[in-house]
């Protein structure tokens, strides 16, 4: 997976937080689109991301303990939100 893709952020006043999830099993997942109107449509429209390669968003989560990357999610089973810099 090469191409770039678009990755959920909260807004902070200095810089964005990468959106993370928490599937109701307890799995610490982030979810990546492979286009703007994916994530709109799973997300809702007004929904901040940013645009991230594969081994870029791969290694923002590497410390975090996130379990796995879910490409396209048709919806979120949302719990809880936690966050990282992405400047």
């Amino acid at each position: 997976m090469t191409s770039a893709l678009f990755v959920p952020v909260r807004r902070g006043r200095i810089a964005n937080s990468l959106r993370l999830f928490t599937t109701p099993g307890g799995e610490r997942i982030v979810a990546a689109f492979t286009s703007s109107a994916r994530l709109r449509f799973v997300l809702g429209v007004g929904h901040p991301w940013v645009r991230l390669a594969y081994p870029a968003l791969r290694a923002l989560i590497r410390e975090l303990e996130v379990d796995r990357v879910v490409v396209d999610p048709v919806a979120m089973p949302i719990r809880r939100h936690h966050g990282r810099s992405v400047a």
